[in-house]
């Protein structure tokens, strides 16, 4: 062969013998002659100095350990080849990315002599993979590295991982050819051309110690890449693996920055305990900036808020929506905890207000809090609020007041305010808001208002930089609201006024069409919407996204004209519209066909819960048009749900009572039948009872 690497004479039987013990080794000489096309009697001899070459070459190999067992074909065929040992080089991995060229020809210097390094890299960025080919002038020095202790090989902060250098798989396959065979045979190379070849190999990272690269030979640098992207279980299981696993396992928690136990306790009865989180933190998050506990806070106490203040100082963005908190846990984790910027508090019943003071008053940096379903907060510890704080989330706090809201001048940033459900307001607190957001671009003011009127509803008007408005469900809304805030807001966007459809009339949704940016329009369960107003909106050309779910007014026509004139329209949506009918969609393809219809983006439309049934899909696309089949729409908000459950009337009640019936009807008859062909005695025993 052309890379044999020479064994020691001496014990050369000895090792001959142990190569032969190991199962699937065998010299099949009639393969090779067949395979170099030679004739046996021809080339005997020849053939007999080539088998010896090999039984060398596979003796030095069971020598440096790389013969493996199980690697050998079970049919008797021809094994797969050892890889060949290059001479005087070793395969160094495990190497910093810090370290010289100067400096591994040093440390590996007390080996031997070093003639040559060589770095791998990257092909694509040219970066260094961590390893390194190293060459020596004596085949000693390669011994003396390989042999090496640990604490020898302790470089840099890191354990070495020694091996001698293997040729490239490719490279070996093509010098084990029966051309290369025969021309060694034939003596047309010379051992020293084999060894000036030698050194031009191309070394290849992947058959440094084996053919097949194995877990454990990565470097700790690409480890540490895989494990920071496991799932949160199995990031606490591979600890277990072993010493090094866990070592580097716990450094992937040292740069954690996010944390979120979503999807983690998925089985009956699992969550997540105290004990758990403490466990978690104590392996070390000095850098974790995200914390979200919110998908299982039902086994958790207010000592969780300790455990995170103690462990997390660095936090920016915390979720503890749903975890019992108290005012003095909350107080604790603020004063540690005083770089917080987003704290979500959903439904936690047990802060009040001092709570929410130490909260205000320690972390100034705060932009967002949400404490929605706080059913004891008042507004008194608004005072207490940063000039920081851009949202704030208040749906559902019933006992919110007129004087929390006043206190709301310490927020000249506050750009988006949800009151959803509040309420205790009074036009009074709707006047604060008005005269002291005047920077709010976002208002929510959906949901059951019973002390306010539609005069104090109209202030809204007066947020002239509102862009998204949201009063859904709102019984105020009537046509003089709708005509005060179209003529003071005029950057407005996005409106939804769905199941507002107590006090409304068609004369108020006509003036929404004087809105100049008007993109999306949420117009959903209202009865009052005809094809009229829906081509007056779409006129203005600007609609994106329009929901108009269960609209019996709503006809194919006005829907086909919206259509044609809104070119930006994207998504439209009128899931619950049982009139519309495969008319509409042909109308659309028809005008699409036409040139009527340009849209600059794809159109999705939704149709669930209508009458279209049948329609092309080839010619859909063509038209760059989407269907969804979902019907959105909620049965119990429909105006006309009545007709819907199709209830009849008074008169059409039917007594009972005046029903002749086969069998008797009641309890007596059903324990009659029950008990029927049962034993007496239980029939007996159920009668005294």
């Amino acid at each position: 062969m052309s890379n044999v690497q020479a064994s020691p004479e001496e014990d050369w039987d000895a090792e001959f013998e142990e190569a032969a013990s190991i199962p699937g080794f065998k010299l099949n000489l009639e393969t090779i002659s067949k395979a170099c096309g030679w004739s046996r009697n021809e080339e005997h001899k020849k053939l007999k100095e080539f088998t010896e070459e090999i039984s060398g070459w596979s003796r030095s190999a069971v020598h440096n350990g790389h013969i493996n067992s199980g690697d050998h074909c079970a049919t008797g065929q021809t094994e797969e080849k050892t890889p060949v040992i290059v001479p005087y080089k070793i395969f160094v991995g495990n190497l910093s990315y810090r370290v010289t060229k100067k400096q591994v020809i040093q440390f590996f210097s007390k080996f031997g002599k070093v003639e040559n390094i060589h770095f791998i890299t990257d092909h694509k960025s040219r970066r260094r993979k961590g390893s390194a080919f190293i060459k020596f002038s004596s085949q000693d020095a390669v011994e003396k590295a390989v042999r090496a202790t640990e604490e020898q090989l302790f470089y840099d902060g890191r354990q070495l991982r020694v091996f001698r250098a293997n040729e490239k798989k490719r490279v070996l396959e093509s010098r084990n050819t029966p051309y290369n065979i025969q021309s060694k045979l034939s003596g047309e190379e010379d051992i020293h051309e084999v060894e000036k070849r030698e050194e031009s190999i191309e070394q290849d990272e992947s058959t440094h110690s084996n053919v097949n690269t194995k877990l454990q030979d990565l470097d700790d640098d690409t480890l540490l890449i895989v494990f920071a992207q496991l799932p949160l279980r199995d990031r606490v299981r591979i600890e277990r693996v072993c010493i090094r696993w866990r070592y580097l396992a716990l450094k992937t928690w040292q740069s954690l920055v996010t944390l979120d136990f979503k999807h983690v306790f998925q089985r009956f009865g699992e969550g997540l305990t105290d004990k758990i989180l403490m466990t978690l933190l104590k392996k070390g998050c000095p850098n974790l900036r995200y914390l979200d506990i919110s998908s299982s806070p039902y086994n958790m106490t207010d000592w969780a808020l300790d455990i995170i203040g103690d462990n997390c100082p660095r936090l920016t963005h915390l979720d503890l929506s749903g975890v019992p908190c108290t005012s003095a846990s909350l107080r604790n984790l603020s004063q540690k905890c005083l770089q917080l910027q987003r704290v979500k508090l959903q439904k936690c019943h047990g802060v009040g207000e001092k709570g929410l003071w130490w909260l205000f008053h320690q972390c100034k940096k705060l932009t967002f809090v949400d404490l929605e379903g706080n059913k004891v907060l008042t507004g008194q510890c608004f005072h207490m609020m940063g000039d920081q704080i851009k949202c704030l989330v208040l749906n559902g706090c019933s006992k919110l007041i007129d004087v929390g809201l006043e206190k709301l001048d310490r927020c000249p940033k506050l750009q988006e305010l949800q009151l959803n459900d509040c309420i205790s307001l009074t036009d009074k607190g709707l006047q604060n808001i008005a005269e002291f957001c005047s920077s709010l671009t976002t208002l929510k003011l959906g949901g059951l208002f019973g002390k306010t009127s539609p005069t104090g509803l109209a202030v809204v008007g007066r947020l002239e930089k509102l862009v998204d408005l949201n009063l859904s469900n709102n019984t105020m809304v009537t046509d003089t609201v709708l005509n005060a805030i179209c003529r003071g807001c005029k950057q407005l966007r996005k409106v939804n006024i769905s199941r507002c459809y107590q006090n409304l009339t068609t004369v108020g949704l006509d003036i929404l069409a004087s809105l100049p940016c008007l993109e999306t329009l949420i117009i959903s369960y209202l009865p009052q919407v005809s094809d009229a107003t829906v081509k007056l909106l779409a006129l203005s050309g600007t609609l994106k996204t329009v929901e108009a779910r269960a609209c019996a007014s709503i006809t194919n026509q006005g829907l086909v004209f919206l259509v044609e004139n809104c070119c930006k329209l994207k998504h439209l949506d009128i899931s619950g519209n049982f009139q519309i009918s495969d008319q509409f969609l042909e109308e659309v393809l028809r005008s699409c066909d036409r040139g009527h219809s340009s849209h600059s983006s794809s159109l999705e439309i939704v149709l669930g819960g209508t009458s279209v049934g049948n329609y092309s899909t080839r010619q859909l696309e063509k038209a760059s048009i989407s269907v969804m089949q979902q019907d959105f729409s909620d049965i119990h908000m429909r105006p006309d749900r009545d007709l819907y459950f199709n209830l009849g009337s008074d008169d059409e009640y039917i007594d009972e009572s005046t029903i002749e019936m086969d069998k008797p009807f009641g309890v007596d008859s059903f324990v009659e039948n029950y008990l029927y062909e049962d034993d007496p005695l239980m029939e007996e025993e159920w009668d005294m009872s």
